[in-house]
């Protein structure tokens, strides 16, 4: 593997937490918590699209011969593959939370 390909790599993923951090700052404006909430999980759900993408056009560029580099495929699927698992458990936790409250005696 080429010394080159990782600091693509580590580059691109610091950027993406530089990204994540600044979008989880405290906002300062009028919207609500739930707003806030709301516009992160939109965000999230866009980007684990944005991976699922990926990695389905690295799977079919090798798959049709365009490109012979396996380890960018498999990497782009494990990123995908995690960050639908986040999604999915940051989902199953809210609807949790969710019905707790909802079923609380006032």
């Amino acid at each position: 593997m080429n010394i080159s390909n990782l600091q693509q790599i580590h580059s691109s993923m610091a950027q993406q937490v530089a990204n994540t951090q600044a979008s989880i700052q405290p906002n300062v404006q009028s919207k609500d918590d739930s707003q806030r909430f709301g516009n992160l999980f939109v965000q999230q759900l866009q980007a684990t699209n944005q991976m699922q993408h990926r990695a389905d056009v690295e799977l079919q560029n090798f798959m049709i011969g365009e490109s012979d580099n396996l380890h960018n495929v498999m990497l782009a699927m494990e990123e995908a593959s995690i960050s639908l698992q986040f999604t999915t458990q940051v989902r199953n936790r809210v609807i949790e939370a969710y019905q707790e409250i909802r079923n609380m005696q006032i």
